[in-house]
């Protein structure tokens, strides 16, 4: 009995391993998408990298003809945010339909979508860093510049004192603690402008300024009281007209910075942003801009490949309607595109932008 139960087995495995097995077909590359929100009102367009266009819209009726704060993914491009002045409006962005809304405004949200920094519209507009989940409160924010870490774990803010002088803050999610620091390049107090942390090399890049020698890109280690400076930009008689505006890719290996010069303060547009190696901070290369664009703020796609970046206004009156989208890779200009409006804010899928 043994022997043909053993012939049955063998004949049932030899047809199986007979028949045909099809192989998966490969997995179609998910595609870049990029949120861009109108300036007044809550039209949002989604842009395609791989179609080159605008392939759907979304329209918050929330906020009919106010000035957008911020526009934020929560998620895998599973909820967008948008933000006026009266609060934020949470839009499932498979049905367009807006499924809650938060008492807070000008939000900043943490790439893994778990903390957020905004206002309280309810305790007197103070800003806080909080839990998604649950809205639990963890600490106050009571700086400008706020910025989220790449990995979520920290959060660096910049305190002004008048002046000449100012702080940059390191709060650490994980430990609940803070560092503060008098900080000074060439022995003078500097300005902190837009920051990006990166915590597991303990450093900030930055766009400074300081008495001596104005508007320059930056970086800093957390526990030191010195800067170091990455690139000067140039001044037009004694003017002011460079903001220097870092953004660390995704895996924490490539700086991109710019100048913001407006020309309204006398400035010459750079039309170049600088690329750096995050560890060395050895410049790696440059990507040239088109002529006569002034970067307004940045947007980087979830795996560094593509970057999308608003031209600078001068003021809220002054509107710009383009945007150029930049291969991160081979740092060129793809093209430029129009929003067919004045835009304002930009958001990707783990929120890693400056400026915007």
């Amino acid at each position: 009995m043994k022997y043909y139960k053993t012939i049955l087995v063998v004949v049932l495995l030899f047809l199986a391993c007979d028949k045909e097995i099809t192989p998966p077909g490969p997995v179609p590359p998910e595609e870049h998408l990029f949120y861009i929100g109108a300036a007044k009102g809550g039209l949002v367009k989604v842009f395609s990298v791989e179609q080159r266009k605008f392939i759907d819209s979304i329209i918050c009726s929330c906020i009919p003809d106010s000035i957008v704060t911020s526009l934020n993914v929560i998620g895998d491009d599973s909820l967008l945010a948008i933000s006026d002045n009266q609060g934020t409006y949470l839009i499932n962005l498979k049905t367009k339909v807006v499924v809650d809304t938060l008492n807070y405004s000008y939000m900043t949200i943490s790439p893994n979508s778990e903390y957020f920094i905004a206002k309280n519209i309810s305790s007197g507009n103070n800003k806080e860093l909080r839990k998604f989940d649950g809205l639990e409160y963890i600490a106050d924010i009571p700086g400008l510049f706020e910025h989220f870490d790449n990995q979520s774990s920290c959060v660096t803010y910049s305190l002004f004192y008048g002046g000449d002088s100012s702080t940059i803050s390191v709060y650490d999610i994980e430990t609940d603690t803070t560092i503060t620091g008098q900080k000074y390049s060439l022995g003078h107090e500097i300005w902190f402008w837009h920051n990006y942390p990166v915590k597991k090399l303990n450093k900030i890049f930055f766009g400074g300024s300081g008495y001596a020698y104005r508007y320059f890109a930056g970086v800093i280690d957390f526990n030191s009281d010195t800067a170091r400076i990455l690139r000067y930009f140039p001044l037009i008689e004694y003017m002011e007209p460079s903001i220097s505006l870092p953004i660390v890719s995704p895996d924490e290996k490539y700086l991109f910075f710019s100048a913001t010069i407006g020309t309204f303060w006398g400035g010459i547009p750079d039309e170049t942003i600088y690329v750096h190696d995050v560890e060395s901070e050895d410049s790696i290369g440059t990507i040239a801009l088109p002529n006569g664009f002034v970067p307004g703020g940045y947007t980087m796609s979830y795996d560094g490949k593509y970057i999308t970046s608003k031209a600078f206004c001068e003021s809220t009156s002054d509107t710009k309607t383009s945007f150029i989208l930049i291969d991160a890779i081979n740092f060129t200009v793809i093209g430029t595109y129009s929003f067919g409006g004045p835009l304002s804010r930009m958001a990707t899928k783990n929120n890693t932008n400056i400026g915007i």
